[in-house]
């Protein structure tokens, strides 16, 4: 199931994207146990932010300077 929510936000992200392209980013996180560099690529859906990355998907908004978001 995991795997289809992941492809399924991929085929989204490709097929509706209202920018250019899309956003590819490289994540760094220090944790007690080291650090992690995550890749991810993500797009806009109207004010939504949809993302993948190796650990799954996650979509997300911003609200002024807060941002919201759930990973899937």
């Amino acid at each position: 199931m995991r795997t289809a929510a992941v492809l399924g936000l991929i085929l989204l992200a490709a097929c509706a994207a209202p920018v250019p392209e899309p956003q590819t980013n490289l994540n760094v996180h220090a944790t007690p146990t080291g650090v992690a560099v995550t890749p991810s690529v993500s797009t806009r859906v109207g004010t939504a932010r949809v993302g993948v990355t190796p650990h799954g998907a996650r979509i997300g908004t911003r609200i002024g300077g807060i941002g919201i978001g759930i990973g899937l």
